[in-house]
């Protein structure tokens, strides 16, 4: 028997950031069912969101470049998304090209907090029409 993979959790903070906690492995399945909501939740409106993969174990080449594109996509619509990422993490990351995400790579969830509060203050992370 296969043990069930973990469980993705979210919660908002202050200025209406969306923070996803990851963890256990990335890989191109996980990606999607975690990219999937939030290129939705982007086409919707919601602009500002931080993922955080600090207690990622694992990525996957693919998964990483399934998280770098909808990352991307997420940005070119508008939204800001910060990652948190350990060094290994942030390596697989920007080889997969997440180099240019709107929120940046960060240490700690509150640096990547930080990143998005200033985007938001700067009145980045505004809709653009269909581009998500």
């Amino acid at each position: 028997m296969v043990p069930p993979r973990p469980a993705d959790s979210a919660h908002w903070e202050d200025g209406g950031i969306l923070v996803v906690d990851v963890t256990g492995e990335l890989d191109a399945d996980r990606a999607d069912r975690l990219c999937g909501p939030l290129l939705r939740m982007a086409r919707i409106g919601q602009r500002h969101f931080v993922v955080d993969l600090a207690a990622v174990e694992s990525v996957h080449a693919d998964g990483a470049l399934r998280f770098a594109e909808a990352a991307l996509r997420m940005g070119a619509g508008g939204a800001v998304l910060a990652v948190v990422a350990r060094t290994t993490v942030r390596r697989a990351l920007l080889a997969a090209g997440a180099g240019r995400l709107t929120g940046g790579l960060h240490p700690t969830l509150a640096d990547a907090l930080a990143a998005c509060r200033a985007r938001n203050a700067a009145g980045r992370g505004r809709p653009t029409p269909d581009s998500v």
